[in-house]
């Protein structure tokens, strides 16, 4: 009599879990470096027209650009 081999039940679903865990997406670095995500989900981003040219900028101007803002409706699907 021939002997058949039975797989278990767990093996086969480990099996069919590492083949659709196998491939992962790779994070975008520079995005990644550019935005975050705050505790309550929200995307935000670091404000521009800070780089250079600064002296002729008002301070109250200046503070207003500093920190993190709320990416805006329109370009959450962009990042």
């Amino acid at each position: 009599m021939a002997a058949t081999s039975v797989i278990p039940l767990y093996r086969v679903l480990w099996l069919e879990y590492a083949a659709l865990a196998k491939y992962k997406m790779k994070t975008h670095k520079s995005g990644a470096k550019r935005y975050k995500i705050s505790g309550s989900g929200k995307i935000l981003h670091r404000q521009g027209w800070r780089g250079h040219l600064n002296t002729k900028k008002s301070g109250s101007r200046k503070r207003r650009l500093e920190g993190w803002t709320e990416l805006s409706p329109a370009n959450e699907n962009k990042v």
